[in-house]
């Protein structure tokens, strides 16, 4: 397994035997927050019952797959039927999600959530119906919480209001989705305040090297 993979074992690792979310490797590890929680708590059943780390990674491969099929049939909302047909199959040939997925990685699950982030806010765009703004961010939010880079990606949440040419609702509608946004986060940025007394959604560096597993 790489690095990476470490890091997320170790972090569930910790919350089941150390009651602390930490990667720290350590007989009394001190909380953190390099790694945002969902992927780590998917884990954390596999490493409780004591399961083949294949099969988590099996997981990884059968979410990539999922998030091909949902290119195409949230694709299908946008485009013609056949420009869906073509981007899932070109998502499902792309080389290196196929070989991260089939790791202890988070991407897998970080597509089920961020392609259909996407895609309903450019239904947004499409529709200017507010269901699909509000869906889109509550998928975006949930993909912050499996990898931090979708914290900043809010910013695509502003871009498509701004797109939608609501011009008498865009206020509103921007502080709707912020109130959505940082209500799923909550508990993250709670947690984050309580136990660590910041505000920062994650950590951006961790100077603590990780054992073999």
């Amino acid at each position: 397994y790489v690095a990476d993979s470490l890091t997320y074992l170790q972090t569930a690792k910790n919350m089941l035997e150390h009651g602390v979310y930490s990667m720290e490797i350590s007989d009394a590890p001190h909380p953190d927050n390099f790694r945002s929680p969902l992927y780590p708590a998917f884990l954390l059943p596999f490493l409780e019952f004591k399961t083949s780390l294949y099969i988590p990674a099996l997981f990884g491969a059968v979410f990539m797959s999922l998030a091909a099929v949902l290119v195409f049939w949230l694709g299908k909302k946008i485009f013609e039927r056949k420009t869906a047909a073509l981007g899932a199959f070109l998502f499902a040939l792309e080389p290196v999600g196929a070989i991260i997925s089939s790791q202890i990685m988070s991407e897998g699950l970080f597509m089920l959530f961020f392609i259909p982030a996407i895609f309903e806010l450019a239904y947004f765009v499409k529709s200017r119906n507010r269901r699909e703004l509000f869906i889109g961010t509550i998928f975006l939010a949930l993909s912050a919480l499996v990898r931090p880079v979708a914290f900043w990606l809010f910013l695509l949440v502003p871009a498509a209001i701004f797109l939608a040419d609501f011009k008498w609702e865009r206020a509103r509608n921007f502080g709707m989705s912020l109130l959505i946004f940082f209500g799923v986060l909550s508990p993250w940025l709670f947690y984050n305040a309580y136990a660590l007394g910041t505000w920062k959604f994650s950590s951006s560096s961790y100077e603590s090297s990780v054992e073999a597993y």
